[in-house]
């Protein structure tokens, strides 16, 4: 009942959910849980800034010849990081 409320409200009052909805592969409450999550999308300035806020940025470590294989971060919003992760 709440996933149903969440797609309604999400898909009457913003004007993301259609762009978001209109991706191949992400359907209305897919498209609403990461609404949810992220808040309003337009406060980040670029994709490096939504990949940090979520998590998914690289952790590089390199010392000397020395370099690590490279990991995600995972210091964002574990909750957006599984939506993406579902989503992609």
């Amino acid at each position: 009942a709440l996933t149903k409320q969440l797609v309604t409200l999400a898909n009457n009052s913003l004007p993301e959910f259609a762009v978001i909805t209109s991706m191949p592969g992400i359907g209305a409450q897919s498209a609403a849980e990461l609404i949810g999550e992220l808040g309003d999308i337009r406060r980040f300035d670029n994709a490096n800034q939504l990949n940090a806020f979520v998590g998914i940025d690289i952790n590089r470590y390199q010392s000397g010849k020395y370099l690590r294989q490279d990991h995600i971060n995972k210091r964002g919003d574990p909750r957006a990081r599984m939506l993406m992760y579902l989503i992609v």
